[in-house]
């Protein structure tokens, strides 16, 4: 890996970590926000007569602390990223890292809320008056989603950004070398891009037509039309499906209702259609 391609790498992990931590921020305080006004609604409905501040420290107890321990489970996500480490490695840490969390989280609501009840609403408040045992599993179960929510955001952007990092990868390769990048399978296999002649749209992937032969690569025709163009390529865009490559077109032939057949140089023919004959023509 060269420095340029780590400092990027780098740089996209840093933002990795800050849309996450946005995007738990905005969820938690969503819930904060849903949950506590249920409770003056559920009040106003059955007539219930309380302070209108207590709903709202109630629920906020677990976000004032569930906050900043995103910072906790970012550690451990970085420990053992989600879909780049084995789970039999991923899953103890993971455990760790929840049981940790949760109990921090439990035992900062007993805390917190033993602490400000009294002076708030004059009595007091005991979380575990139930039994420490089973109010403990209880709260558990209540908690353990705000460890598992920040991973998977964590996850999912991470995802976004290295999917991005590969296309401008792509991009600059295609650039300095006229190389297409195609993923294929588990592999990344490059092709020079002169040898080019058509593509068709196939679902979630691609059937390139090279010089060489048929190759299937998992990519949209979007992302292949910029490669291509950013090699240097005369690619036009014929068919909401198909891509040819101007320099393969031997003849054009109208079929009569605004459609076009094009023939390249190979023999093999190519649907256009009438919604980009403009291109073709230009």
């Amino acid at each position: 890996m060269t420095q340029s391609s780590f400092d990027r790498e780098q740089a996209a992990e840093r933002r990795v970590g800050r849309t996450a931590f946005l995007a738990n921020l905005v969820v938690v305080l969503g819930i904060w926000v849903i949950s506590a006004s249920s409770i003056l609604t559920r009040w106003e409905i059955e007539n219930v007569q309380g302070s209108w501040l207590e709903p709202w420290v109630l629920e906020g107890t677990s976000p004032l602390i569930a906050v900043p321990l995103f910072f906790m489970v970012r550690w451990f996500e970085r420990q053992a990223p989600l879909g780049r480490t084995d789970w039999l490695k991923a899953l103890p840490i993971h455990a760790a890292g929840a049981v940790l969390f949760c109990t921090l989280v439990i035992a900062w609501m007993a805390i917190f809320r033993a602490t400000v009840w009294p002076p708030l609403f004059g009595h007091g408040y005991d979380l575990f008056d139930d039994g420490l045992v089973q109010v403990y599993i209880y709260e558990f179960r209540k908690v353990l989603p705000g460890y598992l929510g920040p991973l998977a955001l964590i996850y999912f952007v991470r995802q976004l950004e290295f999917t991005k990092l590969e296309r401008d990868a792509a991009l600059e390769e295609a650039r300095q070398t006229h190389r297409l990048t195609l993923k294929c399978g588990g592999r990344t296999i490059f092709v020079e891009a002169d040898s080019f002649q058509t593509v068709k749209a196939a679902g979630n992937y691609v059937e390139i037509q090279l010089a060489t032969g048929r190759q299937l690569a998992r990519l949209t025709l979007a992302e292949l039309e910029r490669q291509l163009k950013d090699a240097g390529v005369d690619v036009v865009r014929v068919h909401r499906s198909w891509l040819v490559n101007r320099a393969s077109i031997s003849e054009v032939t109208p079929t009569g209702e605004g459609d076009v057949t094009i023939t390249l140089s190979n023999g093999d023919t190519v649907p256009g259609s009438r919604r980009y004959r403009e291109g073709l023509a230009a």
